[in-house]
């Protein structure tokens, strides 16, 4: 089988994004957004799934961690894109999970507030956006 591997960059005003990924890899990773959680949740897709994802992003965090994040969704969507339509043979890739909800207590009621997960749910919607074009 061909290797399905993809490298992409993106650089905006808001982020400068550099990606590798090999899906038939072995779930090594390396991976540096500047974000702590979203680096650990990008290392478990790439263990679990037994991808190799080499992610280096630099974003305007003093901003907030939204255009990271959503940058990111879409860089990966491409390299997943890429590297599936690279290999000749019939290739399948089915990404699926949970969603999250975020919520704090206030008094007796439950109040929504934002956090690191929320923007989780902005980068696979990027990521689903993306994957298909």
């Amino acid at each position: 089988m061909e290797p399905r591997i993809a490298t992409v960059n993106r650089v905006t005003k808001e982020t400068d994004i550099s990606l590798t990924l090999n899906l038939d890899g072995s779930g090594q990773c390396s991976i540096d957004t500047g974000i702590g959680f979203f680096d650990h949740m990008l290392n478990g897709f790439a263990r679990h799934g037994l991808f190799d994802l080499t992610l280096k992003c630099r974003g305007d965090l003093e901003v907030d961690s939204h255009h990271t994040v959503e940058d990111c969704g879409i860089v990966l969507g491409e390299a997943i894109r890429q590297a599936v339509l690279s290999c000749r043979e019939p290739s399948v890739l089915l990404i699926t999970g949970k969603g999250a909800e975020t919520r704090q207590k206030r008094g007796l009621e439950y109040i929504d507030t934002p956090s690191d997960v929320d923007y989780v749910r902005a980068f696979l919607q990027e990521y689903d956006a993306r994957r298909g074009r």
